[in-house]
């Protein structure tokens, strides 16, 4: 064997040598310290993936879903009764209330809407709203609170000029008068506009002979007046 042979030889022996003591420290790395490290980081990362996914306790009041919706009221009333109306989920059960005291209770079995007439309000604004309860589920639920405006006067319409059953030789005149504020005022059908003070006033076309000019005031609650004003037309 020439030199150069045991040369190579002796640099094959020595490679592997090398890497088999290299293999070995891996096996001794992986045995004492790798599977120790890999149980820990799958264990961290099950531990964590339980906390991420476990649900929340739910609470009683968080399982139960209710709504009530108010849909026919009205904001004011010339009537100390009325109707109020709208649907309900998840109740079987209301109470109606007016400035605070109980007026009544009805319990509903077959359907999702209800429709009552309650009372009695009494003049000026009126505090309205609704409890509905489950009975099953020992639920309650309170209705938003809703003002209602009650009055049963007739608003006030005074004609201030040109005076009943006169007489003019102009063919157009200019009619005033005063009501209160935010009530509503027509002549003949055509509506007037009103100042903050509730004045009103207009120019009317009369024909030859007697002329019927007609007003008529409404409030929000459909109160009405109505005047006649009689003018009569004759040229000179």
């Amino acid at each position: 064997m020439s030199r150069l042979e045991r040369h190579k030889q002796k640099q094959f022996i020595a490679q592997l040598v090398f890497y088999v003591l290299l293999l070995c420290l891996i096996v001794v790395f992986i045995f004492t310290v790798g599977i120790s490290f890999l149980f820990r980081t799958a264990l961290f990362i099950a531990n964590f993936s339980t906390k991420k996914v476990a649900p929340a306790p739910l609470t009683k009041n968080n399982d139960f879903i209710g709504q009530i919706d108010v849909t026919d009221i009205p904001t004011a009333t010339n009537s100390a009764r009325f109707v109020i109306g709208g649907s309900l989920l998840n109740f079987d059960k209301l109470v109606f209330f007016i400035n605070d005291e109980k007026v009544k209770e009805t319990a509903l079995t077959d359907s999702d809407r209800f429709s009552e007439e309650i009372g009695d309000l009494k003049k000026g604004v009126n505090k309205v709203y609704i409890v509905a309860a489950s009975q099953k589920e020992n639920e309650k639920k309170t209705s938003k609170t809703y003002e209602i405006y009650y009055t049963s006067d007739k608003p006030r319409l005074d004609l201030k000029s040109p005076g009943d059953n006169s007489k003019t030789n102009k063919q157009e005149i200019t009619v005033t008068g005063q009501t209160d504020r935010e009530i509503f005022v027509k002549l003949n059908g055509v509506p007037l506009v009103v100042d903050a003070q509730g004045i009103f006033q207009t120019g009317v076309r009369l024909h030859d002979g007697e002329n019927k000019i007609v007003f008529t005031a409404q409030d929000v609650a459909g109160n009405s007046e109505t005047k006649t004003l009689t003018v009569i037309f004759q040229k000179d």
